[in-house]
């Protein structure tokens, strides 16, 4: 079964669509965490990017959405220098909203594009690069305990949109 989250963007008229399974939800008592950033006014070459530290005592099981509205690189960055608080502070949601357990990630926020090094650009399976010139990409992959990464998208063309959708469970 997937339970699946909509929004049309008053901007853009285009649908944001997310959808992620039950089971990935049920591993751990219903506990399933989001961050979100999104930026209506990227131009040519312009990067939307979402730094975080993972809890220091569990893996993330993360979905990452990457969505936009042209041509774009999306990019998971592992081991980013980012200045601290240099970005604005992005609010971790834990989606079951009977729980009061909050999440170990620290330091969530979007970041300006020159703030520090960006760090090895990795993959879900290990390779060099996530490259994909089309408008949405999904990743589902465990990330190390207690480690910073970025999400990017680059823009390739003038006024578009960009959203990154982070879904995650915390697991031993």
């Amino acid at each position: 079964m997937a339970i699946v989250k909509s929004k049309i963007t008053e901007e853009s008229n285009i649908q944001l669509h997310t959808e992620y399974d039950q089971e990935f939800i049920d591993r751990v008592n219903g506990q399933l965490f989001s961050l979100n950033a999104y930026d209506k006014d990227l131009d040519d070459t312009d990067t939307l990017i979402m730094s975080f530290k993972t809890n220091p005592l569990f893996n993330m099981h993360a979905k990452i959405d990457f969505i936009c509205a042209n041509l774009p690189l999306f990019e998971l960055l592992e081991a980013p220098t980012i200045t601290a608080d240099s970005g604005t502070n992005i609010v971790i949601l834990n989606n079951n909203l009977n729980s009061d357990v909050v999440s170990g990630v620290t330091n969530a926020e979007t970041v300006p594009a020159n703030t520090g090094t960006l760090g090895a650009t990795i993959s879900d399976d290990g390779t060099a690069k996530i490259t994909k010139l089309l408008g949405t990409e999904t990743i589902k992959v465990i990330l190390k305990k207690d480690t910073v990464y970025a999400l990017r998208i680059t823009s390739d063309t003038a006024d578009s949109i960009g959203h990154i959708n982070l879904f995650f469970t915390e697991e031993g």
